[in-house]
């Protein structure tokens, strides 16, 4: 059986984001050999000074079509190639300050030597991961150190010099070996580090979210099963046709937590569909009968029932029975809740709950309003969070503000959240389709 090729796809962008990454360094790289080239031109009148930065531009050019021509997949070969490429880019770079420093002229031997310490120094700096890239930079420091040795051959005119300075060379090119291993294994310990942290915290992220899964679930079957032990054992038909209405509705409830596990994992597209609010807040009543205790006095207000709204409708519900829980656990000793929905029109942008902002239009508004303890200004920002949750582990998922945060802003809308010590006031933004078609008519023929 045929093994499956590698993809060296990640040793390609590891070549192009570091040459690339930062958005004018590449382009300063390239100003800069073109006015020294010139510089040097009009010094000593070499036109060599002026090829030298054609055959670099040109060297540079061939790399960068290369590797930003590259497919998803990169067999072995293409990034061989690329990194060859990239070498032949710092030879066309190192040959004119090579030549300069081995020659009588002691203001070029300085910038000749600034040069390759210069480039030496960002050769180090790299340290990637690709081993024929490597063994060609460490070919390219041999090869101008031996070149420089042979220059300065006729000066060492003593065999203690001729010593020194082999052994100087030797040790040169040692230690810029040794810091690109070092370099490299900093990089690889960090990368590693970051890898387990990263790996701690998805762990993290799933036991919670199994946690308040099970939790939701548990209430869910609890429910289920309460409803038809009760079925069994009474004989009036109103309470039976009650109890398998309950039954029913918690079934219902489970289904919806699979569907916003599957719509947060992107298994399963939102179902946005255009729902009247009237008709979703008698739901939400009949949903919520049961998780208001008598200590809270709860209020949905009367809503226009030409009010309509592009959503997920039981995205929509699940989340604003999120909200209502949310606020009633916000209010241990009673308190009053309050759902509302308006008709509004913003003249200025609204900040939003994730950072962003609200464009001024025509939206429909709804409010969830407690008189809570409110939500401490450390936990605000992360709310909105996927898996972020302040109850105890079993308690919630932490998916559903993100959720419905997520859904508001794919519809063009969004969320804003207002919290004091007084209480709590949470507005959903979605864009009010009773105005978009009234601006429709207007402007139609």
């Amino acid at each position: 059986m045929a093994t499956e090729a590698k993809n060296y796809d990640a040793e390609i962008r590891l070549l192009r984001d570091f040459e690339y990454g930062e958005l004018y360094e590449p382009y300063t790289r390239l100003v800069a050999v073109s006015i020294a080239g010139i510089l040097i031109h009009l010094y000593t009148g070499w036109v060599m000074a002026l090829v030298w930065p054609v055959i670099f531009l040109t060297s540079y050019a061939v790399y960068f079509y290369y590797v930003s021509s590259r497919s998803n997949f990169v067999h072995r070969s293409e990034a061989t190639r690329a990194a060859i490429l990239l070498s032949t880019t710092h030879i066309a770079f190192s040959w004119l300050p090579t030549l300069m420093l081995i020659g009588p002229n002691r203001a070029l031997m300085f910038v000749g030597g600034m040069l390759i310490a210069a480039q030496m120094l960002f050769l180090a700096q790299r340290n990637d991961n690709m081993r024929m890239f490597n063994v060609c930079i460490v070919a390219i420091v041999s090869s101008i150190t031996a070149i420089l040795f042979i220059g300065f051959l006729p000066a060492f005119d003593t065999p203690l010099a001729l010593f020194g300075a082999a052994t100087s060379a030797i040790a040169m090119v040692y230690y810029f070996i040794r810091t690109m291993k070092v370099t490299r294994q900093i990089r690889q310990s960090r990368e590693t580090a970051a890898l387990q942290a990263h790996q701690a915290q998805k762990m993290a992220a799933v036991g919670q979210l199994a946690g308040g899964v099970a939790h939701d679930f548990n209430n869910n079957l609890t429910a289920i099963i309460g409803s038809l032990e009760l079925i069994q054992i009474t004989d009036d038909p109103v309470e039976r046709a009650a109890d398998v209405e309950n039954a029913l509705v918690a079934a219902r409830q489970a289904a919806k937590t699979v569907r916003q596990l599957t719509i947060f994992a992107r298994a399963e597209r939102p179902n946005i569909t255009e729902i009247y609010l009237s008709d979703l807040y008698a739901e939400l009543r009949i949903l919520t009968q049961r998780l208001i205790p008598t200590s809270v006095t709860f209020n949905i207000h009367e809503i226009d029932p030409t009010i309509k709204v592009n959503a997920d409708r039981s995205q929509l519900v699940a989340g604003l029975i999120n909200l209502i829980v949310n606020a009633v656990d916000s209010m241990p000793l009673g308190g009053h809740l309050s759902v509302r929905a308006d008709q509004v029109t913003t003249t200025q942008q609204v900040p939003l709950a994730d950072g962003s902002e609200l464009d001024p239009g025509a939206h429909v508004q709804i409010v969830v309003r407690d008189t809570g303890h409110g939500i401490s200004e450390t936990i605000l920002p992360k709310v909105i969070d996927p898996f972020f949750t302040t109850k105890p582990v079993g308690k919630g998922t932490g998916l559903g503000l993100s959720m419905v945060a997520g859904m508001l802003k794919e519809l063009k809308g969004g969320m804003a959240i207002q919290s004091s010590h007084s209480g709590t006031q949470i507005s959903l933004f979605l864009p009010d389709l009773d105005a978009r078609s009234q601006k429709q008519s207007s402007v139609a023929p």
